[in-house]
C-alpha cells in the first residue's frame, strides 16, 4: 500500500508552481535560457528515484516548465511522492544533500511509456550530469552554477540487447508448461498452451483484445471485486472494498467496508450496491474491512474472507469529503499493525452474513509474521481442507504467507511451522485449482506498469510451489471496450499506474475453486500523485482518467 502524503506546502509557493503548470509549450520543446545545456531524449536520474540528491519538483506539462522549476528551486526537498498538478510544491530540505540549488533537471513527456512518470519533473542537488539514452526524457545542465565542464559529458548509449539464449527445450512434461496450462511437445521440447494462455510457458494469460471495462461506476474509492456466479437465478455477484467518506485507498485500515453488486453477465456494469460488512464497534475488526474474497464451500454455504482491521479506541472514521471540516482526514490512515484475516459465513450470497467473534487468523508471536496478516486467499479443496495463501508481515519481513486447515473454521497451520514464509512473490494473492489436472495455481500483485503487474504461481500439493522466475501473468497494459459511457477509456490502449488486487472469475463449478479463468478483476489507478488521497480525483497528465481508484474487469481468451 502506498505511504503517508506529504505535509501540506506554503500557499504562495504553490500558488506559483500553478502558473508554471499553465504555461503550454509543445513538450519536446528546446529549453528557452542560454544557461542551460539541454540532451533530448536523455535520462539523468535513471534508477535513482527516491535518492537524497533526486528531488521531484513538480508534475508539469513540458519541457520549459521543468527548467522553471529548477531555476527557482533554491531549497528542494527529497521526493519521496509524487504531489498533484495542483499542489506540486517546493519546500524546506528534510535531509542533508551536496547544495541547496537544483544544478540539472529531467523531463518526462506526458505521453511517457510508464503512466506513473508522465510529467514528472525530477532535479539534482548535487554535480552529477551522467545522462543515459532513453525515449520520452529529456535533461538539461544548468550552466550559471558549479562546476559547468560537467555538462559537456556526453549521453551514454544504451547498453546492446543481451544476445538471446540459445533456443532449447523449455519442457520435458506437462507440468512445466505452467503447472499443465499447454502440452509438451517432446518431440522439440516446446509448450502448446491451452485456450486463455500464452508465453513460452504458458504462464501469461491472453487476453482479449478490447476487452476491458470498468466494472461498475462509484462515486467513490473501490479497490478490487471478488466475482461469484450463481447459476440457479443466473445472477453474477460482485463483492469489493469501498472506501468511505471520498477518502482514497491509503484509508484502507480505517475507511474500507464491502459493497455487494449483481449483474446479468461477467462484466457488467454491475449496480445495486448495498453494504454487507462495515466495521463494528468494540470488535477486533472496528476500524476496516476491506480485501474480501467470497467462495462457495462443499456444503453448498458461502464464505466471504476478509482483512478485518482492529484500531483500539478509536470511534471517529475519518471525513475526506471537500468542506467536511474534518482536518486531520488526509494524515489518519489507522495502524497496519491490527490487520488479522477474519470470515463471514452465509447460506445466501445475498446474505446474511454472520461475522465470528475473533479473527479467524493472527500473527503468531512464535512465527515469522509476529506482527499482522492481511489479504487473506483460500482455496477450498473438495473436502473442506483449505490452502490459506496471505500476506504476513514480522519484526524482520514482510512477506507471503501459507497455512493450512481441515475446515473453513480453522484452526490454521503455518508452513514450515511458521519458522521461514514459503517462497511466494509479491502481495494480493488468489489461489484456483485446474479442473482439469487438478494442480493449484495462483496470481500475486507483484509490480506496476507495463512490464509487470501480476506474477503466477503454480503447485500439485500447496506445499511446493514453483514458477519463480518465469514471465508476467498481466501487466498493467489495458486494451479497452468499445464502450460509450466511458468514453474516457472507450477504444484505448492504456497502462494502468496501478493493477492490484486481483481476482478471477472461473468457468466451471460455480464459485468453488475449481474452474479455469475466464474473467479477471483488479484494481485500477490510470494515474497516480502519493501526495493526494482523496476527493473525486485529480485529472491524469495526459488526459486519460484521473488518479480514483476503481475496479477493472478484462476478459481472457476462451
Amino acid at each position: 500500500m502506498k505511504s503517508a502524503p506529504l505535509p501540506i506546502m506554503p500557499a504562495a509557493i504553490v500558488v506559483a508552481i500553478v502558473v508554471l503548470l499553465a504555461v503550454v509549450v509543445v513538450p519536446t520543446a528546446t529549453a528557452a535560457t542560454s544557461s542551460v545545456v539541454v540532451d533530448h531524449a536523455a535520462n539523468n536520474v535513471q534508477g535513482q528515484v527516491g535518492e537524497p540528491s533526486v528531488v521531484l519538483l513538480g508534475v508539469v506539462s513540458n519541457l520549459s516548465a521543468c527548467e522553471a522549476l529548477c531555476l527557482a528551486a533554491q531549497h528542494p526537498v527529497r521526493a519521496q511522492k509524487a504531489p498533484s498538478p495542483a499542489s506540486s510544491s517546493l519546500s524546506s530540505p528534510r535531509t542533508t544533500v551536496a547544495s541547496t540549488e537544483c544544478l540539472s533537471f529531467t523531463f518526462h513527456h506526458t505521453d511517457f511509456v510508464k503512466a506513473k512518470y508522465r510529467g514528472h519533473c525530477y532535479g539534482r542537488v548535487d554535480a552529477v550530469w551522467t545522462p543515459t539514452s532513453q525515449v520520452g526524457i529529456d535533461s538539461g545542465c544548468r550552466l550559471d552554477v558549479g562546476n559547468t565542464s560537467r555538462c559537456n559529458t556526453p549521453v551514454t548509449p544504451p547498453p546492446p540487447p543481451s544476445p538471446s539464449p540459445p533456443a532449447g527445450p523449455v519442457c520435458r512434461t506437462d507440468f512445466d508448461c505452467a503447472g499443465g496450462n499447454g502440452r509438451c511437445l517432446t518431440s522439440n521440447g516446446t509448450c502448446s498452451c491451452r485456450p486463455g494462455w500464452q508465453g513460452a510457458i504458458c504462464g501469461t494469460f491472453k487476453f482479449a483484445s478490447g476487452s476491458a471495462r470498468r466494472a461498475y461506476r462509484s462515486p467513490l474509492w473501490t479497490w478490487g471485486g471478488s466475482p461469484i456466479f450463481e447459476p440457479s437465478t443466473n445472477t453474477y455477484h460482485l463483492f469489493g472494498s469501498e472506501m468511505t467518506n471520498h477518502c482514497g485507498i491509503l484509508h484502507y485500515c480505517i475507511n474500507s467496508q464491502v459493497i455487494h453488486l449483481t449483474a446479468p453477465n461477467a462484466t457488467g456494469p454491475f449496480a445495486g450496491r448495498e453494504v454487507v460488512l462495515a466495521p463494528r464497534d468494540n470488535a477486533w475488526d472496528n476500524g476496516a474491512i476491506h480485501g474480501v474474497t467470497v467462495h462457495r464451500l462443499p456444503n453448498g454455504t458461502y464464505a466471504l474472507f476478509y482483512l478485518g482491521s482492529e484500531q483500539p479506541g478509536v470511534r471517529h472514521h475519518p471525513n475526506c469529503t471537500a468542506g467536511s471540516g474534518d482536518a486531520s482526514a488526509n494524515s489518519t490512515f489507522g495502524s497496519h499493525s491490527g490487520r488479522r484475516i477474519g470470515v463471514a459465513l452465509s447460506d445466501s450470497l445475498d446474505g446474511p452474513w454472520r461475522r465470528l467473534g475473533a479473527p479467524l487468523f493472527s500473527p503468531d508471536a512464535n512465527a515469522w509474521d509476529n506482527i499482522d496478516v492481511s489479504n487473506p486467499s483460500p482455496i477450498i479443496l473438495r473436502n473442506g481442507s483449505v490452502v490459506l495463501l496471505y500476506k504476513g508481515r514480522g519484526s524482520k519481513t514482510q512477506h507471503m504467507g501459507l497455512a493450512f486447515a481441515d475446515t473453513v473454521g480453522g484452526p490454521y497451520r503455518r508452513n514450515a511451522s511458521g519458522t521461514t514464509p514459503p517462497d511466494l512473490p509479491g502481495e494480493d494473492p488468489w489461489g484456483w485449482v485446474d479442473r482439469a489436472t487438478g494442480v493449484l495455481h495462483a496470481v500475486f500483485h507483484d509490480g506496476n506498469g507495463a512490464d509487470s503487474a501480476g506474477s503466477h504461481r503454480w503447485s500439485a500439493d500447496g506445499v511446493v510451489w514453483h514458477g519463480d522466475g518465469t514471465p508476467p501473468a498481466y501487466t498493467g497494459t489495458m486494451s479497452w471496450a468499445v464502450n460509450p459511457t466511458d468514453p474516457v477509456h472507450s477504444n484505448k490502449t492504456t497502462v494502468l499506474a496501478r493493477r492490484e488486487r486481483p481476482q478471477l472469475l472461473l468457468d466451471g463449478e460455480a464459485g468453488s475453486s475449481y474452474g479455469v479463468p475466464r474473467q479477471l478483476f483488479t484494481s485500477a489507478e490510470d494515474c497516480e500523485f502519493r501526495g493526494s488521497d482523496g476527493g473525486t480525483g485529480i485529472p491524469c497528465p495526459d488526459g486519460v482518467g484521473t488518479d480514483m481508484a476503481y475496479t477493472v474487469v478484462e476478459t481472457i481468451m476462451s
